[in-house]
């Protein structure tokens, strides 16, 4: 049972995700007098996807797994699991980027839309994410 008492990190990876969680939830306060029912409850659903990919996250970096994978080479090659393959998945199927735009305030908000959808910059990375973002582009990719 020392395996798991023991070992604990603190990471500034916990400020970040703390703060990330509490702007999510901003954006999140801010939309619900936009929506309807229906789309508060897909939007809480994958909120809770979201935050299920951070703690795993956060389990990978500051749990003891985290000091046992220097020793253990399974518990290193889980880690990577986590953190590359677990983590990400859970984060992407949650789609922060709405409830996180909608924490900004609007005028900033506003300026950052714009720049990304009409700004000359951005042309050559819109067509590089219209391919990558393709289902087919992740499986063979994969």
């Amino acid at each position: 049972m020392s395996y798991l008492a023991s070992h604990w990190a603190f990471d500034p990876t916990v400020v970040i995700v703390a703060l990330v969680v509490a702007l999510h939830e901003l954006g999140l306060s801010r939309l619900r007098p936009r929506s309807d029912a229906t789309r508060m409850k897909l939007r809480r659903h994958r909120s809770l996807a979201f935050y299920a990919g951070l703690s795993v996250l956060l389990i990978a970096v500051v749990s003891p797994i985290d000091y046992w994978s220097g020793r253990y080479f399974f518990v290193h090659m889980g880690e990577h699991l986590l953190i590359g393959f677990l983590a990400p998945v859970l984060i992407v199927y949650g789609a922060p980027w709405v409830p996180l735009m909608h924490a900004l305030p609007v005028r900033l908000r506003r300026r950052i839309g714009r720049e990304i959808a009409f700004g000359a910059w951005t042309r050559p990375l819109r067509l590089i994410a219209h391919g990558v973002l393709t289902p087919w582009f992740g499986v063979l990719s994969f």
